[in-house]
Parts: structure tokens; C-alpha cells; sequence
């Protein structure tokens, strides 16, 4: 994968990226992104680096976030984030009925 990062380099140096409005945790550094030569940094470096998702759910957990919406088929990454704290609020998206009960709950 290491031959892909030239080319999405060179990709994303034409997208014109903004700073986040809200904390954006990097899978490689399980830190808050910065502004956007840091983001188009680290999005080339996780084309080849681990995925640090403990430790991205433990920092947006002490920045305050308690719930969470799983998107796609299945459960598996809510459970093992209930395994690291039972208290948050877990949403799954993975169908058009799922979808609608996660609108709901959010608005209730």
C-alpha cells in the first residue's frame, strides 16, 4: 500500500480542504487532527499505518463524547466500545429501519 500514498498525495493537494469545526480524532494518532496540511498528512499516513481505534474512542471520550453512532452491517465495534465504557450511548446505522429509529432517538 506504501505505492498508493504518492498518488493520493498528489490527489489531495487538489481538494481544498477546511479546518474541522469539531474535534476529528486521526486513526493514526488517536489525536485531535490540526488544520488541513495536518489532516492531508496523516490521511496519506493511514493508508499504511495501524488503526489506533481504542485509543481514538478513550480521546474522544475524555474530550466528553458519550454517544456514538456505528454505521454500517453489525455491532461489533459498539461492543467493544461498551467494554471500555458501559455508560455511553450507542446508535447503530446498517439499514433504512435502523437509520430511522437512530433519526428518532436523536431528536427525542
Amino acid at each position: 500500500m506504501a505505492g498508493a500514498q504518492p498518488k493520493l498525495r498528489a490527489e489531495l493537494a487538489k481538494v481544498k480542504l477546511l479546518a474541522p469545526t469539531v474535534p476529528v480524532i486521526s486513526n493514526v494518532t488517536a489525536e485531535p487532527h490540526g488544520g488541513p496540511p495536518e489532516i492531508m498528512t496523516r490521511l496519506v499516513e493511514q493508508v499504511t499505518a495501524s488503526v489506533r481505534w481504542e485509543d481514538s474512542m478513550r480521546a474522544l471520550l475524555s474530550l466528553g463524547f458519550n454517544q456514538f453512532i456505528e454505521l454500517g452491517p453489525g455491532t461489533a465495534l459498539s461492543g467493544f466500545l461498551k467494554r471500555i465504557d458501559k455508560s455511553v450511548s450507542l446508535l447503530n446505522v446498517g439499514d433504512t429501519a435502523s437509520l430511522d429509529a437512530t433519526v428518532a432517538a436523536l431528536q427525542a
